[in-house]
């Protein structure tokens, strides 16, 4: 709540008040233009989630890493019978339990730490990489439009 009345200016004042008597710290300000963001410690985007999910062998050792509980993993073995859609139900329950906290940086790290590094290395080339949305596209090869011919014989009266 006091989120929002931060972003109006007439009550500007009246949330920081509040704030300060709650002990809360006023919201993180965007970073203005010109500053650069590790792409490392942000936030691992949902476009990214199907790039990731295909290194990551040792899933269940990673969520556990990651504070993923045995009950939730054997949760997303039972739901998901792919093992592509177990690890991509995993990174999207870990982004969901740890937001911003749920980041490149932490996934590559842990994934060393359990000898990973080919899989740390991508995780970190995808997270440098920007994301780009492809539209699936078909390959068609030109045709002529024919018609039948049917043969004629002359006939004479």
């Amino acid at each position: 709540f006091l989120d929002i009345l931060d972003k109006i200016p007439k009550y500007k004042r009246i949330a920081s008040q509040a704030r300060a008597k709650l002990g809360q710290q006023p919201p993180m300000q965007q970073p203005s233009v010109g500053v650069s963001v590790d792409p490392l410690k942000v936030k691992i985007r949902e476009a990214d989630i199907a790039r990731i999910a295909g290194d990551l062998s040792q899933w269940q050792i990673v969520a556990s890493k990651l504070g993923i509980g045995y009950q939730d993993i054997e949760g997303i073995e039972t739901i998901h019978r792919a093992p592509v859609d177990q690890r991509m139900a995993f990174l999207r329950k870990w982004i969901f339990k740890d937001g911003a906290a749920a980041t490149y940086e932490k996934l590559s790290e842990v994934l060393e730490t359990l000898g990973e590094r080919g899989a740390a290395e991508k995780i970190r080339d995808i997270a440098t990489t920007p994301t780009t949305a492809t539209t699936p596209t078909t390959a068609t090869t030109p045709t002529t439009a024919t018609t039948p011919t049917t043969a004629t014989t002359p006939t004479t009266a």
